[in-house]
């Protein structure tokens, strides 16, 4: 990496292992902001189940991309890009250490290596994903991408309707894979100088640790919270079929009881989880205990910078 390019701190890892927590206080320590990178979290009114942080959190560090979209705005991770860079440029002049929070490996990546403009998709085939997916689901969906272009299916849950809509839109627009366009871009060129610093847990601690923050969600409202934003109207929204929201909104329409949804909410996360391993295991991540924390990630900041 040349020496020129702004160093950045990045906290990822699996959902409920505390990346939020550990940004401030390396925030704090180390005079830094915290860029944003979980995709539910730019969006207004999702609070609890997003597990935004909280006001008093907020109030302690400054926090960029937050609260930054209308449920029915579209963001992609090229749109991630473009944003956090920004706000980079504009820490580093300040002498201040941006560190990005977020789990999701395919935002980081945009961010560290610059992201191809999926090519124009036309109408034609916006309209037949979107038929596809009304009058069959999204089980059918991905299994329909898996045909076209296994390795981006590969990849991509089927409850991750956005992305595998867009992988679809690519190949029905272009008879070419999304897969191919990320090859032919390589993602060869780093941008930023980094450190990835992930929190480490055994698979049962973090299972319990996602049962209790989903109990403390249900606690703390998120029916009430879901019940709201369907009366102000948005329900088919795709930020509205993330996990936790999905399942209230099958429970207030009667299809599942409140002890179903809770149920599988605390599963879907744990699947996720789970995902979430299998990506962070193959990135170049220093993955710490929580015993190690907060001693040795500011030790391993420190030699960074």
């Amino acid at each position: 990496m040349n020496t020129d390019k702004e160093k950045i701190i990045i906290i990822t890892g699996i959902t409920a292992s505390g990346k939020s927590s550990l940004a401030i206080e390396l925030a704090k320590y180390f005079n830094g902001e915290i860029i944003n990178a979980d995709s539910v979290i730019f969006y207004k009114y999702l609070n609890i189940g997003s597990a935004k942080p909280s006001k008093d959190e907020l109030s302690e560090i400054k926090h960029h991309l937050i609260d930054i979209l209308e449920p029915v705005e579209h963001f992609t991770a090229y749109d991630f890009a473009k944003r956090a860079d920004k706000i980079i440029k504009s820490l580093s002049k300040e002498n201040k250490l941006p560190i990005i929070v977020g789990g999701s490996p395919l935002y980081i990546k945009a961010l560290l290596k610059g992201f191809f403009e999926i090519p124009k998709i036309d109408k034609k085939a916006k309209d037949r994903v979107q038929n596809l997916l009304e009058k069959s689901g999204k089980e059918f969906l991905h299994e329909e991408l898996k045909k076209v272009d296994l390795e981006s299916a590969e990849k991509l849950h089927p409850n991750d309707i956005q992305r595998v809509s867009r992988a679809l839109e690519v190949y029905y627009s272009t008879n070419n894979k999304l897969s191919n366009y990320h090859k032919e871009h390589n993602f060869k060129d780093i941008k930023y100088k980094y450190i990835k610093i992930a929190l480490d847990y055994d698979r049962e601690v973090i299972y319990n640790r996602i049962n209790k923050r989903v109990d403390q969600m249900i606690n703390n409202g998120l029916i009430e919270e879901v019940k709201s934003l369907v009366e102000l109207g948005y329900r088919d929204e795709k930020v509205m079929r993330s996990i936790g929201y999905s399942e209230i909104i099958s429970y207030l329409d009667n299809k599942i009881t409140k002890e179903e949804a809770i149920n599988k909410i605390k599963q879907h996360t744990r699947n996720f989880a789970k995902r979430q391993t299998t990506w962070l295991k193959k990135e170049d991540i220093t993955w710490l205990k929580d015993k190690d924390l907060p001693k040795k990630a500011i030790e391993l900041i420190e030699n960074f910078i």
